[in-house]
């Protein structure tokens, strides 16, 4: 594995992991709070959606777990 292919690897899964934080952070819940409730959650689902694609094995058949489940 090559030190490109690491270093754009680490940027997908630092961004969604960062994108989480910066979304659960004090300040942005003050934000969080002008906005309809369904974009919070939008933006929650967004992050944890791609987390979980990038960890995957592989995109091809790649589905998302069923909710609730």
């Amino acid at each position: 594995m090559g030190a490109g292919w690491k270093t754009g690897t680490w940027k997908q899964f630092g961004a969604a992991i960062d994108m989480l934080e910066n979304a659960c952070a004090p300040a942005r819940r003050a934000v969080a709070r002008s906005l309809a409730a369904t974009e919070f959650w939008y933006l929650v689902y967004h992050t944890l959606f791609f987390l979980d694609f990038h960890l995957s094995d592989s995109e091809v058949g790649f589905a998302p777990p069923p909710l609730h489940a």
